[in-house]
């Protein structure tokens, strides 16, 4: 009688260990979902950072050539607006010279035939000046435009960046946790083995008990 409840004693705390290693295989799988779920989060927001820093150097290699065009409308503005200042001289000096009324149709003609030589350059050069103002314009546009796409991705990318820091403070508890808890399944498989191996040894049910017991009862 006494063997019979030894046996039946020890078919429980088999049972009840047993029921503890999937009690903590189960602790284990949720974990590994947990761990499985911010790691596909991280791959996700890795591959996103990517493309950000992509278009990053897409929109830098844009400012670089709204740059140059800049540059080189400075260029052209200051040499029109050189020549524009010549030619207001030529028609300063040229008022001087051909206001009022003359004798002479001679110089009269001459003064008419240098009007109209002035005139068309003084047009020529408000095409030039209306064309410089347009580009100008269009720079300022473009450059609002990449500047406002660049700052929109330049944020994303800081989101993406602030949440993969918060990924890895979330994971890295989880990680310490799977590690003591294989430590404790591997350590409650030992037990379970040492009393399969020798069911009489008392210190090895103590054992089995103490260790499984442990993850069973959830005292860590």
């Amino acid at each position: 009688m006494k063997r019979f409840a030894s046996l039946v004693m020890l078919f429980l705390v088999i049972a009840t260990s047993a029921i503890a290693v999937d009690a903590i295989q189960e602790e284990r799988s949720l974990l590994i979902d947990q761990l499985k779920a911010y790691n596909t989060e991280h791959d996700q927001l890795t591959a996103k950072r990517a493309e950000y820093s992509k278009r990053l150097v897409d929109l830098q290699w844009a400012f670089d050539q709204i740059e140059k065009q800049f540059r080189t409308f400075k260029v052209d503005r200051a040499d029109l607006d050189k020549r524009m200042a010549m030619q207001a001289e030529k028609v300063r000096i040229h008022d001087a010279r051909c206001h009022g009324t003359f004798a002479s149709q001679e110089y009269v003609d001459t003064c008419n035939f240098e009007l109209r030589q002035i005139n068309a350059v003084v047009v020529a050069q408000n095409v030039e000046n209306q064309s410089l103002n347009k580009t100008l314009s269009l720079i300022k546009a473009a450059d609002e435009t990449h500047t406002e796409e660049s700052n929109k991705v330049a944020a994303a990318d800081k989101t993406a960046f602030d949440r993969l820091n918060v990924i890895v403070t979330l994971a890295r508890p989880i990680v310490e946790r799977l590690k003591a808890v294989k430590r404790k399944n591997d350590d409650c498989k030992a037990a379970i083995a040492a009393v399969d191996a020798d069911p009489t040894n008392m210190l090895k049910k103590e054992r089995m008990h103490d260790v499984c017991g442990e993850m069973f009862d959830g005292n860590r």
